[in-house]
C-alpha cells in the first residue's frame, strides 16, 4: 500500500471512508435508501469493529499486514471486474435458490 507504515495506512483509510460515507448519506437519504432502523441496530457493533481492528493492528506483523491488504485489494478488484452473480451470497443463505 504505497509503502505507508501500518498506522499511516490505517489512519488514511479511516479518514477516506469516513468522508466518502458521509457524502453518500445525502443521495441515499434523498432516494430513501437510508434505513434508520437498520443503522440503529448496527450501532452497537461499531465499537466491536474498532476494538477488533485495534487488536489486529497491534498483533499482526508488518509483512502479514501488507499481505492481507494486498489480498483484500485483489479480491475487491476481482469483484468489480466479475459478473455480480459470481458473488451472490443470497444463494448460500437460501439453500441454492436465487432471491
Amino acid at each position: 500500500p504505497q509503502r505507508f507504515d501500518r498506522k499511516r495506512f490505517v489512519g488514511t483509510t479511516v479518514w477516506f471512508f469516513t468522508i466518502i460515507n458521509a457524502i453518500k448519506l445525502i443521495p441515499y437519504s434523498m432516494q430513501n435508501l437510508f434505513d434508520l432502523h437498520l443503522s440503529l441496530w448496527l450501532v452497537p457493533f461499531a465499537p466491536l469493529g474498532v476494538f477488533l481492528g485495534l487488536w489486529m493492528n497491534h498483533r499482526v506483523n508488518e509483512r502479514w499486514f501488507h499481505r492481507i491488504i494486498y489480498t483484500l485489494l485483489f479480491l475487491t478488484g476481482l469483484k468489480l471486474l466479475c459478473p455480480p452473480e459470481w458473488f451472490d451470497l443470497s444463494m448460500l443463505l437460501t439453500g441454492g435458490n436465487p432471491v
